[in-house]
């Protein structure tokens, strides 16, 4: 696969930000979400451990209140 990012850079060439293809937006978030569930499923101290389904579930929730 070839890297097709293309860096926006300050007037003194530094980078601020990068542009990727949607694909691989899509495949990182998608990692990130998957870390952040696992996380959150085995954080949970007060509660049962919740499934995946049930930690999804939450998870929207709390992302729709923010």
């Amino acid at each position: 696969m070839r890297d097709t990012s293309q860096y926006i850079v300050s007037e003194d060439n530094k980078a601020v930000s990068v542009v990727i293809d949607i694909s691989t937006f899509e495949k990182t978030e998608s990692i990130i979400e998957d870390y952040g569930l696992e996380k959150y499923i085995h954080e949970s101290d007060e509660e049962e451990p919740l499934d995946r389904n049930q930690a999804l579930k939450k998870y929207r929730k709390l992302k729709e209140s923010a």
